[in-house]
């Protein structure tokens, strides 16, 4: 079965859910949980912020499937219809192993030449430290304190969860609504802008864009999500134990 092709969303209907899953969902739950582990828990301020970013990431990671769900439910579709079918498993599995290792060498590659251009403009200093703020996002997510089972907890959310969820938002349901507007070329652009937009990386912007076009790339011709989803979680994988070994 091949992705809806009806019109059941629009732009607007994405930058909602866009803005409610990244902002109000996660600040709600943040917030939330830090009122209650506050009253009710003796654990230190320290571990309380790592167990409340913990749960808005998550929360904003169920928003990210939920919503967009919710949307294609609402008008009598499902989520076969932005990308959750069944294909060819073992080639659909094969390929997205094999596009999550291109995808990780795409990345460093690019890493390079975006420092290469920064330092045209910047001076290396400033462009080193602009790279290392970045990846001490994602390692500052990996390695949560001395707490093994938060550190498990968030290594299954980057590796497991975080595919899933982004690639039925970004994938399934931004470039089936995108590409309503603009057709499959330019949405696949749009898509990918968006992508790398949302992640708010500078340095990383380049890399974080070209891996979504691959991804997307990748759905729109295998027409199913198995592929990016495993992409993604074997880059995200790969990339996790580089920076927590580093």
């Amino acid at each position: 079965m091949q992705p809806r092709e009806g019109p059941y969303s629009s732009v607007w209907d994405l930058v909602t859910i866009l803005v409610i899953s990244l902002v109000v969902v996660p600040a709600l739950a943040y917030m939330s949980c830090n009122m209650l582990f506050g009253a009710v828990t003796n654990f230190s301020a320290d571990k309380i912020q790592q167990i409340n970013l913990a749960i808005a990431m998550s929360a904003q990671e169920a928003a990210l499937f939920l919503l967009p769900w919710g949307v294609v439910w609402s008008v009598g579709g499902s989520l076969k219809d932005i990308g959750h079918v069944w294909r060819k498993p073992l080639q659909d599995a094969l390929a997205g192993i094999g596009l999550g290792i291109v995808c990780l060498f795409v990345s460093l590659i690019c890493e390079r030449i975006s420092v290469a251009v920064f330092g045209l403009f910047l001076d290396n200093a400033t462009v080193m430290q602009m790279l290392s703020q970045e990846n001490e996002l994602v390692a500052n997510v990996l390695k949560t304190g001395h707490y093994p089972w938060l550190r498990l907890y968030m290594w299954a959310l980057v590796v497991l969860v975080v595919p899933i969820s982004e690639e039925t938002f970004f994938r399934g349901y931004v470039l089936s609504v995108f590409n309503l507007q603009w057709g499959k070329v330019k949405s696949l652009v749009m898509g990918s802008l968006l992508f790398a937009a949302v992640h708010g990386y500078v340095i990383h912007f380049l890399q974080v864009f070209l891996v979504g076009m691959l991804l997307g790339y990748a759905y729109q011709k295998r027409k199913t999500l198995l592929t990016p989803i495993l992409a993604h979680g074997i880059m995200n994988l790969l990339a996790a134990v580089a920076v927590s070994i580093s």
